[in-house]
């Protein structure tokens, strides 16, 4: 997923005021440093180290063309759903975290506003309102349009993580069939969902979290560059630099002009 990291490298390109409001707002905000971000991805990795034997199965889909297994004839032989349920479970609260990522740069590149939210819940306009919203809600904003998100490749069923949750699950060991209520209050409704398909979405979510652990390395970067830990033209396009006038606004975001900032050479 991850042998081309071109996908990353544009976040140094994108509007450096705009990112660097991005930094600050995530390093005022608890659970949303930069450095406890990564640490929950780091967290994550340990997690997915210990269940990863018995993911051989739902890893080998990844190379399976869309609607060509049988879930119902095939099966996994190295797990059952008690194996792999508090994974699921922890992978999903962490992403619906690491979301806030992808989705403040999607705002930078297509709203020009790191804090102007795509129009997706009525009561929801700035990435302050996204912190507020329930997990299942904030994966609402993993939009196909927007490159940030869509990258991610996220497949998740958040009325069976709640029904989890709500002990409204039960598992057929033989046929490797889950069966739940997605919603508690008609208790008469239910539906199913094979075991494979469980761990295919544990793994799409995993793999979620590679893609914004490499978006935050990026924001880490620029936070460096923002703090003069790296020098400015380490990292900027030489015909970009060229087109600051002396007198015009560092693009570095200090709010100096560039012959006071990193124009001084």
């Amino acid at each position: 997923m991850l042998d081309n990291l071109s996908f990353s490298s544009a976040i140094l390109k994108l509007d450096s005021t705009q990112m660097k409001k991005m930094i600050d707002f995530f390093n005022m905000h608890e659970g949303y440093h930069l450095d406890e971000m990564q640490a929950l991805i780091y967290k994550l990795y340990g997690e997915f180290v210990d269940v990863y034997q018995a993911l051989i199965p739902a890893l080998f889909l990844q190379y399976c063309k869309d609607g060509t297994f049988d879930f119902e004839s095939e099966g996994s032989t190295t797990s059952t759903f008690d194996t792999v349920k508090q994974f699921y479970l922890d992978v999903y609260e962490a992403l619906g975290n690491l979301l806030i990522v992808p989705v403040a740069l999607n705002n930078v590149k297509y709203r020009a506003d790191v804090e102007k939210l795509a129009l997706i819940e009525k009561n929801a306009v700035s990435l302050e309102d996204f912190i507020g919203l329930t997990k299942a809600t904030r994966y609402h904003f993993s939009l196909k349009n927007e490159i940030y998100t869509d990258f991610l490749g996220i497949i998740v069923n958040p009325k069976l993580r709640n029904a989890i949750g709500h002990n409204d699950v039960e598992y057929d060991t033989v046929s490797q069939l889950i069966t739940y209520i997605p919603n508690p209050k008609d208790r008469t409704k239910k539906k199913t969902e094979y075991l494979l398909e469980f761990e295919n979405e544990a793994i799409h979510m995993v793999q979620g979290v590679l893609a914004i652990s490499e978006y935050i390395y990026r924001l880490r970067e620029l936070e460096l560059i923002f703090d003069d830990k790296i020098p400015f033209t380490a990292r900027m396009p030489v015909n970009k630099l060229k087109k600051i006038g002396r007198n015009e606004l560092c693009p570095c975001g200090s709010g100096k002009k560039y012959k006071y900032c990193h124009g001084r050479n």
